[in-house]
């Protein structure tokens, strides 16, 4: 397994372990006939809910996560990209108390 594929693995094992703590739910995403969907659907207790694609920290999005993303976006979906353990902290934070990021 290459570096930068366990750093996500450790990243992605943070999120899921966090979110479980607080009671969400990660689940892993794929959309069906189309490539490109982000990692994670985090769901939140008060229906809060964000799509999260993880990446190690020098990681890029691929071709197809380019053109998907910002059309999630346009519809008023935003996904949270993630670059390694750190951000998925941040994200964390931001989770416990939504006011901070």
């Amino acid at each position: 397994m290459r570096y930068s594929n366990v750093v996500e693995a450790d990243a992605e094992t943070l999120l899921v372990s966090s979110i479980k703590r607080l009671r969400g739910r990660a689940f892993k995403l794929k959309f069906i006939g189309l490539s490109g969907a982000p990692d994670r659907l985090v769901l939140m207790p008060g229906g809060r809910f964000y799509f999260v694609e993880l990446k190690g920290p020098n990681g890029r999005l691929e071709d197809t996560q380019e053109i998907l993303f910002p059309r999630l976006e346009e519809l008023g979906f935003k996904v949270w990209i993630l670059k390694g353990v750190q951000e998925v902290q941040r994200f964390i934070q931001h989770l416990e108390m939504p006011d901070v990021l």
